[in-house]
């Protein structure tokens, strides 16, 4: 017998009690439920006055509590309920595994005991849990279990089965199944064939049930235990619950008469027609159906029209189902694709104009060839690769820790899905699991960059053990921080953290993407309810990967935040590196798409550091002292061998007649031109990217003191 997605226990006890599957009822894990609001065959059974009992955990008690009458007894488990603190049941000194399963043996041998009485159980389902407990605790296989205790544990239950079916009188019908199995390693949940596939065994005594031939029409095809809950309706002579989407086993109903077995065919018929009925309201117009078979009128026919009939609105409500999951996923998936679109335009727009990030030069040279020369497209290229491998590590050494801890542990690689968490004891170690190796990975990656553009100390020829030893542990520091090292490239560390950032927010929203199959970015908006085996295991690992990549975001987020704190972390003397990214990026804007390197290179533009550098210019008196404090002396390039008279006095910055100053938005920059200038269509004072004419004097007078050919210097 095939059970249900995910083969977890509570899911599939609401199954077989109601016939509805774990992706209509709303199960999806072992958890205490409420009572379920779906119609059972305890609930049948109460509106045609049978007797029913349960002996059980209070987990499936609670299942269908209002339907089950109270009954307990000296030395017995209630059959309903456990006593409750705040709703929830307790077992404080109670029995457990296997002492509970002969005390709730003794219930059933109590129940069984009153037939023939007024008493009489008409339905009673005893529950055995103590081989389901020791394959949690210790597994399956000898090779992790070594007292064999799980296969000890079947043993005794075969006993207490074959002490209750002795008992039994010739008219009572025992449906002996399980509700999942087990990995070797303990754990249920997943889509294996030992966890999904189970025993289902009906007897009845004395009645030669195997060796005699069903003579109706016989449903084919994987019995499932969707079909319990009709078939048990069946030999009891009640309706089938309404939202049950299994049939009968047939073989079941071998000693049924026609008149009787014609009338339960037609109670399943009309149970299809009206569930099928009523899914296809709930899902995207599906055209492809029989209406006289969904919604017309079909009494008085035969129990073979009834078979065919339930066989082909099963196969409607299937095609129908996959319809409405195909086009729930791409629903999904086109939601997903343009709240991806629209956080990359929008991480696209702030690292293009809040960071000293040029992805311009990286678009451009994608389809043309402008730039190609350009060093900081250079740069940006080889951070923007060194982003992507370094993520693209990152997932590789989570993911493949991650797996290769639970094949140390003794699980498989196909056994990555909820069974790793089927119990609350195993929940630590999957957390463990997944957080160390990705919070490794995330320092990692965060610390390639830096380490590549750190300059490390060389050990002096000569010099004692000592000092050789104090240079060898400096150096050892500096993989894991920048406190003590001389940085060579700090714009390559600028560039990599935002690039990586960038990167990672990819990485989040692809596995975004691949969660269109069960929800939107997170789960429960537009859920998409049906289980399938494709995509039950995805959709835990795209759970697990989303876990593991929370310390990857936080080490990427506080790495912009250092970022956005300036360059207080490096050294003064490799500062500059980092602010020509900006001064090269502004004249590049200035000069327009159009520009070429040559353009870049020839603009005689002075723009200075920001305002926590200003102390350089305290000391400059010349226009010579001028361009070497705002501009590397690498990017000064001399176009003519200039007189010694270029070096000329300047104005203190400080002098408010000066037109040379500091603005509030942290940079300073040159006014273009003189007070006397000759240039009436910038008389205005504004600043702009141009030619340094001349220097005012202090005094302001508008005579110029100093004066300064376009041609002589030029800087980037």
């Amino acid at each position: 017998m095939k059970v249900q997605l995910p083969s977890m226990s509570v899911p599939n006890w609401v199954t077989s009690l109601t016939g509805a599957p774990p992706e209509l009822t709303g199960v999806l894990g072992n958890l205490l439920i409420p009572e379920t609001k779906y119609d059972s065959i305890y609930n049948e059974a109460q509106i045609y006055g049978l007797n029913r009992g349960m002996t059980a955990s209070p987990w499936m008690s609670d299942i269908v509590k209002s339907t089950l009458p109270f009954l307990s007894g000296d030395g017995t488990l209630s059959p309903s309920t456990l006593p409750k603190v705040n709703g929830v049941p307790i077992s404080v000194g109670r029995p457990t595994a296997d002492p509970a399963d002969d005390l709730r043996a003794a219930v059933a041998k109590q129940a069984i005991a009153l037939q023939g009485s007024a008493l009489e159980y008409g339905l009673f389902l005893a529950h055995f849990s103590d081989v389901d407990m020791q394959g949690h605790s210790f597994g399956v296989s000898k090779t992790y279990n070594s007292d064999d205790s799980y296969n000890g544990a079947v043993t005794n239950k075969t006993r207490i089965l074959d002490e209750l079916t002795d008992a039994l009188d010739d008219d009572t019908v025992v449906f002996i199944f399980a509700d999942h199995g087990h990995v070797n390693r303990g754990g249920h949940g997943g889509v294996q064939d030992e966890l999904t596939n189970v025993p289902l065994i009906i007897y009845r005594k004395n009645s030669n049930f195997a060796s005699t031939p069903y003579s109706g029409p016989a449903f084919s095809g994987q019995i499932e235990n969707t079909d319990l809950a009709p078939t048990v309706a069946a030999i009891l002579g009640m309706p089938v619950p309404r939202q049950a989407t299994g049939r009968f086993i047939t073989d079941a109903l071998v000693f049924a008469s026609q008149p009787a077995r014609t009338l339960h065919y037609y109670d399943l018929f009309v149970q299809k027609q009206r569930f099928v009925a009523a899914f296809l309201g709930t899902v995207p117009e599906y055209k492809a159906i029989d209406s006289d078979l969904v919604y017309g009128n079909h009494t008085g026919e035969s129990e073979e029209f009834y078979k065919v009939g339930v066989d082909r609105l099963v196969s409607t409500w299937r095609a129908a189902r996959a319809h409405a999951l195909r086009m729930w996923i791409l629903r999904n998936a086109m939601l997903t694709l343009i709240l991806n679109i629209i956080v990359l335009i929008v991480v696209a727009y702030v690292l293009q104009v809040y960071t000293f990030v040029d992805l311009s030069l990286v678009l451009r040279c994608c389809c043309c060839s402008r730039f190609t020369g350009e060093a900081d497209r250079a740069k940006n290229i080889k951070a923007l690769a060194w982003a992507f491998w370094s993520v693209a590590a990152f997932y590789f050494f989570s993911i493949g820790a991650f797996v290769l801890l639970y094949l140390w542990y003794g699980h498989t690689i196909d056994e990555w899905e909820s069974t790793l968490i089927h119990t609350p004891g195993v929940v630590p170690r999957f957390v463990a699991y997944v957080i160390c190796p990705s919070s490794l990975a995330a320092f990692l990656v965060v610390r390639s960059y830096h380490v590549s553009a750190l300059a490390f100390r060389k050990i002096v020829p000569g010099s004692s053990w000592r000092a050789k030893l104090r240079v060898v542990g400096l150096n050892f520091l500096n993989l894991f921080a920048d406190s003590s090292a001389q940085i060579n490239h700090p714009e390559f560390i600028y560039l990599a953290r935002y690039y990586t950032a960038a990167m990672a927010l990819v990485g989040v929203l692809t596995v975004f993407l691949a969660e269109a199959t069960f929800t939107v970015l997170v789960p429960l908006i537009f859920r998409v309810p049906f289980v399938t085996p494709a995509f039950w295991g995805l959709r835990f690992r795209l759970l697990t990967v989303q876990m593991m990549t929370i310390p990857f975001i936080i080490a990427t987020m506080v790495e912009v935040y250092l970022s956005g704190r300036g360059l207080d972390d490096y050294r003064d003397d490799a500062a500059d590196p980092v602010y020509i990214l900006r001064v090269r990026k502004d004249a590049r804007s200035a000069l327009g798409k159009r520009a070429s390197v040559a353009d870049v290179d020839s603009t005689n533009a002075v723009l200075v550091l920001q305002r926590h550098h200003s102390e350089r210019f305290n000391n400059i008196h010349t226009t010579e002292d001028l361009l070497h404090a705002t501009v590397p002396q690498a990017s000064i390039v001399q176009a003519s061998e200039a007189t010694p008279s270029a070096s000329k006095p300047l104005p203190h910055h400080d002098n408010g007649s000066s037109r040379y100053h500091m603005p509030t938005n942290g940079y300073a920059a040159v006014d273009a031109h003189t007070a006397d200038s000759d240039d009436s269509d910038n008389s205005d004072g504004d600043l702009e990217l141009g030619p340094v004419a001349s220097m005012p004097t202090a005094s302001g007078s508008g005579a110029s003191s100093s004066s300064v050919s376009p041609s002589e210097y030029t800087s980037v």
